[in-house]
């Protein structure tokens, strides 16, 4: 509907194979993934030299809060949290934030 070419991932260790075989310039993750946290797996996206420049912005529908989102960026070193439930707009709005369009 916005133009984005989207890849889906069951689990973190999918998610990071995903990452690295397309290299995508960003990447939607849910913090309660079934195999890891996804403020980790954020951590060590960015921490990838096959992944370097790639943004990051977190997805969660328990952490609603100011403080837990600010937190959850924090820790996971991401580009922007979003709280579920999302706006289709307002979820492109903020990707086109992060990747500075």
């Amino acid at each position: 509907m916005h133009g984005f070419t989207v890849a889906n991932a069951d689990t973190g260790r999918a998610a990071l194979d995903v990452a690295r075989q397309l290299r995508p310039r960003l990447a939607l993750l849910d913090i309660h993934l079934p195999d890891m946290d996804g403020r980790d797996l954020c951590q060590r996206m960015k921490a990838d030299t096959d992944l370097e420049g790639m943004s990051v912005v977190l997805i969660s529908s328990t952490l609603r809060g100011h403080v837990g989102q600010f937190e959850s960026v924090r820790w996971g070193n991401a580009d922007a949290f979003i709280a579920e439930p999302i706006e289709p707009d307002a979820l492109a709005a903020t990707i086109w934030k992060v990747l500075g369009a």
